[in-house]
Formats: C-alpha cells, structure tokens, sequence
C-alpha cells in the first residue's frame, strides 16, 4: 500500500511482503499442507539484488561476499528473471504432481560455497596487508 497509515504500507510486491513474514510460520504452513497432501510449496531463492536487499541486516554484504566468491570460482549468478522463469518451472512441475518436494531451493548453485563464504566472512577484517581485508570482499 501507498498510503502510510495503512498497516500494509511499503509492501509493494510479494517480497517485501514476505520479510513481514517469520520464516519459520512459512515453513510451519507448508509442512501442514504438505502432510494434508495440498500442493503447497516455499521455495528457497538466492540473495537477490533488489531494492530491498540494503534494508536486510548484512544483506548487502553478503551479495558482495557471494558475488565475489562466485567470480572467483567462475560461476554466473542466477539473477532475477531466471529466478522467475524458475519459480513457475517449480509450481508447473508441483501442480502436475512431477515433483513432491516442498521446500525447492533455486539457489542450489550457491550451495557449495556457504561453508568458504561463511569463513570469508567471519575472516574479513581492516588490515590492509591481510588477504581477508574487506576492500578485497566487500564493495
């Protein structure tokens, strides 16, 4: 909504909508549905550079970090507009029962970075001789 008294105001789309939302009521949801057989899914995306990304604590560092790493490891990011073409490929293979897994990730191509990109992030530190110094990472 538009109109700053409104309680729903600066929710202008499905993913600034969703940060409103705890995930752990998301997956509660979905795990119901799942056991009461309702196609229901939740899936998992990468962290996306959109305009809400610098409100999420650390998110902006975070893109940076896996960006960086994935340069490095010559892997191209999956961006938006394949996230959305693999959204609907997700929810066309879920209503044609070809695939019963509730929780998709469309960010598996990240998956094999998450322990070096936590130990990047947990090394990264103001000493301009270290190889961990945050202008190397960061920006």
């Amino acid at each position: 909504s538009r109109d700053p008294a409104s309680p729903t105001f600066g929710r202008w789309g499905s993913y600034s909508t969703s940060l409103y939302l705890p995930k752990d009521i998301i997956q509660d949801a979905t795990r119901k549905a799942y056991a009461e057989r309702r196609k229901w899914i939740d899936v998992f995306f990468p962290t996306m550079r959109t305009r809400a990304l610098p409100f999420i604590p650390g998110g902006m560092v975070m893109a940076d970090v896996y960006d960086n790493i994935l340069g490095r490891s010559g892997v191209d990011r999956v961006d938006i507009p394949e996230l959305g073409v693999g959204m609907l490929h997700q929810i066309g293979l879920r209503l044609h029962d070809k695939d019963d897994n509730p929780f998709p990730r469309l960010d598996a191509y990240e998956a094999p970075f998450d322990e070096w990109i936590y130990e990047v992030l947990n090394l990264i530190n103001d000493d301009e001789g270290s190889k961990f110094y945050w202008r190397e990472w960061v920006g």
